[in-house]
Order: structure tokens, then C-alpha cells, then sequence
């Protein structure tokens, strides 16, 4: 039997503080839908890096002319460095390193270099001003194209992918051993209690592609 949601929040869905579901999705908590952790960089007007954790992104586009979109919120500085700049990477990283990685999720004041301080290594990009950093399996160097307002604050960022890098135990061995090298995190949002009806569960998810499943 099919259970029928519509777009709009459930009447008598709780959330866990005020406007959770204006910054994230309710759907995103009923429906389990993976997404891909990444680390996006940028460069500081000081020369400094700049970098956000975030897993709201995919390629897409032709393959003659790839893109990478994600969405960001208008606030950050992270969107405000990429409309200066013009252009960002995307890291993927890999689970040995989720602690760092995750510390570029706090706020840094602007004289800090926030890839040096969560413990991570910034390298050149190859085509872009932004840092590639070393500790992540594979990089995307995007010049922006467009960005679009999605209401409320969000905005989806589109860019160009100018040049792509990736290690090298990603191209040999089979399927299983490339994940397991790879071993990059994806993240599912919290999911609704059953035992409490419509109440969101304080609980975040992270896995990676070697199959292991850990909160």
C-alpha cells in the first residue's frame, strides 16, 4: 500500500527546533535518499582558503560539457566567495579522514586558513585559483555559470567542471576494491520515529562505499 504525502509538511509532523524544515526537507526524513558528502573550496579575498562541508550536489549536464550543481545557502561565504571568484572545487574525501573533513563544517573567522586548520593539506588547482585538498580521493574544478534562487535563503550553484583529478587506486582493481579504496562517505538525514508518530529522530547517518553503516 502506497501512502500518499503530497509536497506540503504533514500536518503534526514535529520538528526538533524552529524552521528545520525550512532549512532542510521533511521528504529528505521519510524517504531515504543517499547523498554524497563532499568539501567545497574556495579562496578568500586575504588569499586564505575557504572551505564548507556540504552534500547537497551532483554532475550533471552533457558529457562534452559537464557541470557540477549544488545547493548553498545565500548567507554563507562560501556562495558569497564563488559570485566574487567565480569558481570553487569539490573534494570528495574518504572516511579516514570524516573527522577533519567535518571540521570544516564550523564557522572560521576571516583570517584563518580553514582547509590548514581542520588538519587537511591544500594543493594547487590545476585550472582554477581555489585549493584542491590532498587528503580527498577526487576533485571537481568548476568555474560558476549560473546560480538561481530557490526561495527562502537557498540557491542552487551551477558550475562548469574545467578539470578533474582523482588518485590513482580509483582507476585499477574491480568494482568492490575501488569502493574500498575509495571508501567515500555519503550521508542520510535523520528518519522519522515510529514509536513517536510524526517526531524526526535526533539521529544523523553516515556511511561510506565499503559498505559500513555508523552513526
Amino acid at each position: 500500500m502506497k501512502i500518499e504525502l503530497g509536497a506540503a509538511t504533514p500536518e503534526g509532523l514535529k520538528e526538533n527546533y524552529p524552521g528545520q524544515f525550512e532549512v532542510g526537507r521533511w521528504l529528505d526524513n521519510i524517504i531515504p535518499f543517499p547523498m554524497q558528502i563532499f568539501i567545497v573550496t574556495t579562496r578568500k579575498k586575504n588569499g586564505l582558503n575557504n572551505a564548507q562541508l556540504n552534500s547537497w550536489g551532483m554532475t550533471a549536464g552533457p558529457g562534452s560539457k559537464p557541470r557540477f550543481l549544488f545547493q548553498d545557502m545565500e548567507y554563507t561565504d562560501t556562495y558569497k566567495l564563488i559570485n566574487v571568484t567565480g569558481e570553487f572545487v569539490i573534494n570528495l574525501f574518504p572516511k579516514e579522514i570524516r573527522d577533519n573533513a567535518f571540521k570544516t563544517a564550523l564557522h572560521y573567522e576571516e583570517n584563518i586558513d580553514e582547509v590548514l586548520e581542520s588538519g587537511l593539506t591544500p594543493i594547487e588547482g590545476l585550472k582554477t585559483n581555489a585549493c584542491r585538498i590532498k587528503e580527498c580521493v577526487a576533485h571537481y574544478e568548476c568555474k560558476l555559470e549560473w546560480t538561481k534562487p530557490l526561495g527562502n535563503g537557498h540557491v542552487l550553484v551551477c558550475g562548469e567542471i574545467v578539470s578533474a583529478s582523482v588518485d590513482e587506486g580509483l582507476l585499477t582493481g574491480d568494482l568492490k576494491e575501488i569502493l574500498e579504496t575509495a571508501d567515500i562517505m555519503f550521508y542520510l538525514k535523520s528518519p522519522i520515529d515510529c514509536k513517536d508518530g510524526w517526531k524526526v529522530s535526533d539521529k544523523y547517518f553516515y556511511g561510506a562505499m565499503s559498505d559500513e553503516i555508523f552513526e
